[in-house]
This record gives C-alpha cells, structure tokens and sequence, in this order.
C-alpha cells in the first residue's frame, strides 16, 4: 500500500469512527501527495457526500473520474446515481 492509500485508509476509519476533521485531514494529506490520485479524490468526495457537502462531493467525484477511476466506482454514491456521468 502506497502513502496515498494508507492516509485513504486512515481517512476512511477517522470518518467511521466520527472524526471527521481527522477524516478530511488524512484525504486532504493524501491529495497533496498526488493530487492526481483518482482514489484520494474519490475518497473525499465520499467523506463531503457523508457530510452532507454535496457541492465539494461531486466535485471531488468529477475530479476522480477526469483523472480514469471508472464510472462503475462512483456507483456506490446515491449522488452519482441520481447524475449519470458519461
């Protein structure tokens, strides 16, 4: 696992665990490690759609899917699902 996806996986427990600050800290720590990681701007917008952020989500989503994460990934998101992206 790369220090993109370890801070991912950190960010991802910090928000189960209700940390959200922690949360966005790790993605936002993975973005500035590559900030044309796919998976670290898909995990945060993953995090902003939990938060209620819907605006930063599907940014975040979009900025994932211009950098080749598949579509099929953003399929989880109830945003997404309402806004076919193709």
């Amino acid at each position: 696992m790369t220090g993109v996806g370890a801070l991912i996986v950190v960010g991802q427990l910090a928000a189960r665990a209700g940390a959200a600050a922690t949360a966005e800290a790790r993605f936002r720590e993975a973005l500035a490690l590559d900030a044309k990681s796919p998976e670290a701007h898909h995990a945060l917008g993953a995090f902003y759609e939990e938060q209620g952020r819907t605006g930063d989500a599907l940014e975040h989503y979009l900025m994932a899917l211009d950098l080749g994460l598949a579509n099929s990934a953003l399929g989880q998101s109830s945003l997404t699902s309402s806004v076919r992206i193709s």
